[in-house]
């Protein structure tokens, strides 16, 4: 075998990897990001600039694999913490 045919051979076994994450913060109503929304790939502008202005919803992202792990203690401190800083809005 080529060096060439090998190269590609290696690539075409690399698998893509894709972000899948759903958002298990508070809704921020200023950004349109709600509770339960899934995001694949990549964020768009609004949840960019809502982990902008609160870092801490970065943190209320999860992996989809991940899903049972929601209602962790770690992950409601962070929801709590958001929903105080918030303020209920």
């Amino acid at each position: 075998m080529e060096v060439s045919e090998l190269a590609k051979t290696k690539k075409e076994e690399v698998v893509e990897e894709k972000m899948s994450k759903m958002y298990i913060g508070p809704t921020i109503s200023k950004y349109h990001l709600i509770e339960n929304s899934v995001y694949l790939n990549t964020y768009p502008n609004n949840v960019q600039q809502a982990i902008k202005e609160y870092p801490i919803a970065a943190k209320l992202f999860i992996d989809i694999e991940k899903i049972h792990k929601r209602n962790s203690e770690r992950n409601r401190i962070y929801y709590g913490l958001l929903k105080e800083k918030l303020g209920g809005k």
